[in-house]
């Protein structure tokens, strides 16, 4: 029972650090949506695991050990999971599209201002 709690927090602390390691990297790096649906994936899958783990004791006791009672329960959990997925992952696209936008955007004008910056030097030493 101490075995099966210790996996348990593991594997939610692993999940939280993940999930806040991909926030750490996405506030400095220009992240495209190809990798952000990659890894929206891989988050469902792990949420729905999760889930699984944490629940399956309890669906043995309810189901009365009944394969298809069991996969019919799993199927409604993944009935919910996917569709807050989907949300979840437009969401997140659009706002590191937004954030990549902006990151792009100042550049630009950096880019700018020190080119307007060279050019004011050039002319003042004619």
């Amino acid at each position: 029972a101490i075995k099966k709690e210790i996996e348990f927090l593991i594997s939610g602390i692993a999940v939280i650090t993940i999930f806040i390691i991909f926030l750490i990297l996405s506030r400095s790096i220009i992240v495209n949506s190809r990798t952000i649906i990659y890894f929206g994936i891989i988050a469902l899958l792990l949420s729905f695991e999760f889930i699984n783990l944490l629940i399956h004791p309890f669906l043995e006791r309810v189901t009365n050990h009944s394969p298809a009672l069991m996969l019919l329960s799993l199927v409604v959990i993944a009935a919910i999971l996917v569709p807050l997925h989907h949300k979840l992952v437009s969401w997140v696209t659009h706002q590191v599209v937004e954030k990549n936008r902006r990151i792009r955007l100042s550049a630009a004008k950096k880019t700018i201002a020190s080119l307007e910056h060279e050019t004011t030097d050039k002319s003042l030493n004619k």
